[in-house]
């Protein structure tokens, strides 16, 4: 006869909860993202140290080679021509004893000073081949930066910024601290490389010519305006082209030391804005940051990963049975 007791009632089994699906692919996110930017500080961090570790400056590689010397050399290989520029022939207050300095120690040079209105005609009239790339910078300083080295290619002689003060006149640096072999003179920068706001060279000159045939390859958006106008036409990319001369003794680098005895600045800086400010901030605290930002992204990459494998591991650590159990106590029916 079949038992008249009562059923035995059903066994009681505690059902894992399992993650949402959307959680795991948002923890794998985040333990991407935060890899991705600890491969950004090593990145950084080795690029910075391989800077740090050049242990010859560039105007130590540029200076006076043994079959050269130092003074005697031609000056009247170079133009007796001073180049400024402007928006319009106004100069503007706060550079006008600046712009002065240079145009009465150099009195005996023809001064060329130009307008934006006469750049752009003389570029349409002698180099129409670069008024696309001309046209395409977005930004108005990549013109100026530009054109100077159009105007040096095709009359030589110097070219200053208005922000800079001369001390010693452009002949007597020519003549009495310049090598013989050189035919360009340019001014060492920090933290390597050189700057463009001083530049001598002779007509037609053959690196002038290096760089304004490769100024359409470099023209390109860099992330942000400040790299953007660094590396397209500014110091950057004549810092980088300048590593690419074969023959050093033909450029000159003034030392930094030589440069504050020559020359002033007032760091006029007229189209710096809030992402050169930002760059700067991090030249001068990067250590700091390095330091802070490591252990901020090793943080999020412990606490990534454990929450991504972590979650994809208490999914996966259910086994056969207690699927089964977990069954049969929400479907009594079923186990029967």
């Amino acid at each position: 006869f079949p038992s008249m007791d009562p059923p035995p009632p059903p066994r009681s089994a505690t059902v894992s909860p399992k993650p949402p699906t959307s959680a795991l692919p948002l923890r794998l996110l985040c333990f991407l993202l935060a890899l991705l930017s600890l491969a950004f500080l090593v990145l950084t961090a080795s690029v910075l140290l391989g800077i740090a570790a050049l242990d010859v400056p560039v105007a130590a590689s540029h200076r006076v080679p043994p079959q050269c010397k130092v003074g005697g050399g031609e000056v009247g290989r170079f133009p007796k021509v001073l180049h400024q520029t402007w928006k319009t022939k106004t100069v503007p207050l706060k550079w006008e004893a600046s712009a002065a300095s240079c145009r009465e120690m150099n009195a005996g040079w023809e001064l060329m000073f130009w307008t934006d209105e006469e750049i752009v005609e003389f570029l349409r009239k002698e180099y129409a081949w670069f008024m696309p790339t001309f046209d395409s910078y977005p930004y108005k300083i990549q013109r100026i930066d530009a054109a100077r080295l159009f105007m040096l290619h095709k009359f030589g002689g110097a070219y200053v910024d208005l922000d800079i003060v001369c001390k010693v006149p452009f002949e007597e640096l020519l003549r009495n601290n310049l090598s013989s072999c050189a035919d360009v003179a340019l001014l060492e920068t920090t933290p390597r490389g050189v700057t463009n706001m001083v530049m001598v060279a002779t007509k037609e000159n053959d690196f002038i010519k290096m760089l304004i045939e490769a100024l359409p390859k470099s023209n390109r958006y860099y992330g942000i305006p400040h790299t953007t106008v660094m590396l397209s036409a500014g110091p950057t990319f004549v810092s980088n082209m300048l590593r690419r001369v074969a023959d050093t003794s033909k450029v000159f680098v003034w030392t930094l030391a030589e440069r504050e005895m020559y020359f002033g600045d007032l760091k006029g800086k007229s189209w710096h804005s809030w992402d050169t400010q930002f760059l700067m901030f991090l030249q001068h605290n990067l250590i700091f940051i390095l330091i802070l930002s490591v252990p901020v992204a090793g943080y999020f990459i412990f606490k990534g990963g454990a929450q991504a494998f972590g979650g994809w591991s208490a999914a996966k650590s259910q086994t056969p049975i207690d699927d089964l159990e977990a069954t049969e106590a929400l479907d009594p029916q079923r186990s029967q």
